[in-house]
């Protein structure tokens, strides 16, 4: 076969059989001609960089994942002719990194489902869906929705099930995850502090990375429990690093002027503390994550930030608040949809294309006609799949959370319990915050959903494998 890869020579290093290298000098050929006849060498660069990424992830998945999850806070949306848009680099690296990796594991023997209690209604959610599509008017938009998502699920929740949960591995992952969210909440925070701290400002604070405040702040969230969880290890040359990593992202949260955000880590962190503190019963380690909260509110409050972040709280339940007004009137529109479709939806992914043929005209404002989605995950799915979508969702993410939250309580003073509970505590801050958000069709929101879902499923199948093996040791 072409795609081999020969043994090295004993004391050397690997190398690739000479029928790859071969296929490899046809294709940058082939690039090559293509930009001369085209005039542009732009595409055929982007394919020999493809070339490159897809022998990398063949070569090592590791690698290849690792570049996509540092490389997902960069990506910029790129429209193609005939109006479709994907995300750029990820979604391609993703693509390539799937097919990569399932031509390396062919024939697929390794590959698992996960946990059944996750499986189940993962695999019933993906069904309801592809149903909702066959109904849907526009099924060719919705099957696209459902490959990408599917492609999400895969590059997350599939690779981790298969390839391990190890704890070392697991921290790594988080510890990139970290570094990457403490730069960017620097850079936003900087951009906030340097022009004036206000909504406007703090909207597109994170710009180019993050084109609006609300994903930005929702990719925070994820990785500020881990973070306070891993200020609270046994090793104290890492703590440190870990305790100022957590309290750079709240930093970047607060001045994000993100609510939602807001209420999903007022939430969440207590209660991911609290959970700790009862199971370990190591009260005086808090101290840690308790003083850099401390500081941070300290300094918003000095500054008299403090006082514009709790007036813009506050708006939350406010009536005049155009952002709330937007938010009803999507829901409305959700709501008519399922009433006109209950059973199968509009179809998974088409709430944006028949928002106006069921929006109210009850409440108006400036972004009724915009292209969005229901600002609610909850809706989103009951709009576009049906009741049946929206209980096999619930179902979904309890099983998940539940997950989660076992294998913390099974071994809470080891590294594995504390990093279940840390990744449960990030994917239920974004629980929270789909209530009043939809961000999941964006590869920033997606890839580290689907990635601590995928961990957490690992460690849950680890956690369940181990536990025969502890009950026979002390029987």
């Amino acid at each position: 076969m072409g795609l081999a890869v020969r043994a090295a020579p004993l004391g050397g290093r690997p190398r690739l059989a000479l029928g790859l290298a071969g296929w490899i000098g046809l294709v940058e050929i082939a690039l090559l001609l293509t930009g001369w006849l085209l005039g542009s060498f732009v595409w055929p660069l982007a394919g020999s960089l493809a070339v490159l990424f897809a022998l990398v992830a063949y070569r090592s998945p590791e690698t290849a994942w690792i570049l996509v999850w540092v490389a997902t806070p960069l990506s910029r949306e790129i429209r193609v002719p005939g109006g479709a848009a994907f995300s750029m680099p990820t979604e391609p690296m993703i693509v390539l990194a799937l097919g990569a990796w399932l031509a390396r594991e062919w024939p697929w023997t390794r590959l698992t489902r996960g946990p059944r209690s996750i499986a189940r209604p993962l695999a019933a959610l993906a069904v309801i869906a592809l149903v909702s599509v066959a109904a849907s008017r526009f099924p060719v938009v919705g099957i696209k929705a459902w490959i990408i998502a599917g492609l999400y699920a895969a590059f997350g929740y599939l690779y981790f099930t298969t390839t391990g949960d190890g704890a070392r591995r697991v921290r790594r992952w988080l510890a990139l995850g970290v570094a990457a969210s403490s730069a960017l909440a620097l850079y936003a925070a900087f951009h906030v502090l340097a022009n004036g701290i206000s909504i406007r400002v703090a909207y597109g604070a994170a710009r180019p990375f993050f084109t609006e405040h609300g994903t930005y702040a929702a990719y925070l969230a994820f990785f500020l429990p881990p973070a306070i969880l891993e200020s609270l290890a046994h090793d104290h040359r890492r703590r440190a690093l870990w305790a100022a990593g957590a309290g750079t992202i709240l930093l970047g949260l607060a001045l994000s002027f993100t609510r939602a955000a807001w209420l999903s880590v007022v939430l969440i962190v207590p209660l991911s503390l609290a959970a700790w503190t009862a199971a370990r019963g190591a009260v005086m380690r808090v101290w840690l994550p308790a003083s850099i909260v401390t500081v941070v509110v300290v300094g918003i409050v000095s500054s008299g930030v403090g006082e514009r972040i709790w007036g813009h709280a506050r708006s939350i339940v406010s009536s005049d608040n155009v952002s709330n007004l937007e938010r009803l009137n999507r829901w409305m529109a959700a709501v008519e949809m399922t009433k006109a479709h209950p059973w199968t939806g509009v179809g998974y992914g088409v709430y944006a294309q028949v928002y106006r043929e069921y929006r109210r005209k009850a409440i108006v404002t400036e972004e009724s006609f915009g292209h969005f989605g229901a600002h609610n995950e909850l809706l989103r799915l009951l709009s576009e799949t049906g009741w049946p979508g929206l209980i096999v969702g619930i179902w979904f993410v309890i099983a998940v959370l539940r997950a989660g939250l076992h294998s913390f309580a099974r071994d809470p003073r080891s590294d594995r319990g504390r990093l279940a509970l840390g990744l449960t505590c990030g994917v239920a801050t974004y629980a929270i915050h789909g209530l009043f958000n939809s961000y999941l069709g964006s590869d920033k929101i997606s890839v580290p959903f689907w990635i601590f879902v995928g961990m957490i499923a690992a460690i849950a199948m680890a956690s369940e494998r181990d536990r025969p093996a502890a009950a026979a040791d002390t029987a």
